[in-house]
């Protein structure tokens, strides 16, 4: 059976959850016998030897992989592009003659790309990622308090993308939450749907390492305010005095850098580092600390944290407590006062080894494979 994988992001160019979670599936399926062939925008590099990777033209005035640089006007004429089919990809994969077409976000691939394939007559899978669908940057702020003119820009762009892209013949998501939001928008009135978690990363060579001596945290991601790192800082001041002598350390870059004071030996700075680099050190350290006040659908970095029995402490958004299931500390956004109780609780406390062992189960790599085999063969 042929497959087509059609996603906006691959390893190694992007790290982020999206596109690791579409290489995990393009290599799982291959390995499970079925002949794949993954769709990229171009340009794309992706350096890959055991998969059958094609790029596709951009059908847009600009590409998806220079957005990030250009400005507003520019991305609004993209987006708007953005919400036809990609008629290069579409020849190239109808006449790969794929059984099924699975998509991951689509942002950059045209929105009503896999409409066209389906009506061809072939089977279309769709994975959920984030909440992009219906809110372009993709950000969506913890009990936000939305304008009305940012109400009516999200009802545009969820309107416009919900007509493009259709109906998929079935939609999978990683969480109950994440499905829901979209049902609430309206989306995929004619699809059946399915909750499929996320699998764990393989993490082999970085478990079963020494503990650092002192308590540990880490700390993954921007140094922005929408990852809740100011509020990690003001409760860390707290921390320590509670522990007096536990570590902070930072792994990434952002507007809030300048928050870090180089006279406090308790913080340290790694700055950004590649993926190999994280693991190593998160796999030395106590607790893993989310502090992010986005809803946020599944996050990679805490499917790390649990492969490595880690202790986590987690804000409660979107998907994470459905993700966690009792395990780790969850936390309300915007507490100092109960993330710093929580972090004091993770590193006085070892991890619930039986919870995170039932985690384990529940993301196997090889369940989560069986599960996709078994939603391909019922199309």
């Amino acid at each position: 059976m042929r497959i087509a994988i059609l996603a906006n992001s691959f390893p190694p160019q992007s790290l982020g959850g999206a596109a690791k979670i579409a290489r995990e599936q393009a290599v799982g399926l291959q390995e499970q016998g079925f002949e794949v062939c993954v769709w990229l925008p171009e340009p794309y590099n992706t350096h890959e030897d055991i998969l059958n990777i094609k790029t596709f033209k951009p059908q847009t005035t600009f590409k998806f992989v220079d957005l990030n640089h250009t400005p507003r006007l520019y991305r609004l004429i993209f987006h708007i592009e953005d919400l036809g089919a990609n008629l290069n990809a579409v020849e190239e994969i109808r006449n790969w003659k794929p059984d099924i077409i699975i998509t991951h976000n689509l942002t950059g691939c045209g929105w009503s790309t896999a409409k066209i394939l389906q009506k061809t007559g072939i089977k279309w899978v769709h994975l959920l990622h984030d909440v992009q669908a219906f809110e372009p940057s993709g950000q969506i702020f913890y009990n936000e308090k939305t304008s009305f003119l940012k109400a009516i820009w999200r009802w545009f762009w969820s309107s416009r993308r919900k007509a493009s892209m259709g109906s998929p013949d079935l939609v999978v998501s990683p969480s109950n939450w994440l499905l829901s939001e979209h049902i609430k928008q309206r989306f995929f009135t004619q699809s059946k749907y399915q909750v499929v978690p996320n699998p764990l990363p393989d993490v082999n060579g970085f478990e079963n390492a020494e503990i650092d001596e002192q308590p540990t945290v880490v700390f993954v991601g921007r140094l922005e305010f929408d990852k809740g790192f100011d509020l990690l800082l003001q409760a860390w001041n707290s921390v320590q005095k509670s522990v007096p002598n536990c570590k902070l350390k930072v792994i990434g870059t952002g507007s809030l850098r300048y928050l870090l004071t180089k006279d406090d030996p308790r913080i340290i700075f790694c700055g950004e580092l590649e993926h190999n680099q994280v693991m190593e050190q998160l796999k030395t350290a106590n607790v893993l600390v989310f502090t992010s006040r986005l809803l946020e659908n599944y996050p990679t970095v805490l499917l790390e944290a649990i492969s490595l029995r880690k202790n986590i402490v987690a804000n409660d958004v979107g998907g994470v407590a459905e993700l966690l299931n009792g395990y780790g500390y969850i936390v309300p956004p915007g507490d100092s006062a109960q993330l710093k109780q929580a972090l004091v609780l993770s590193m006085q406390n070892p991890p619930n080894t039986a919870k995170c062992s039932e985690l384990i189960k529940t993301h196997d790599h090889n369940k989560i494979m069986r599960q996709w085999i078994e939603i391909i063969e019922s199309l």
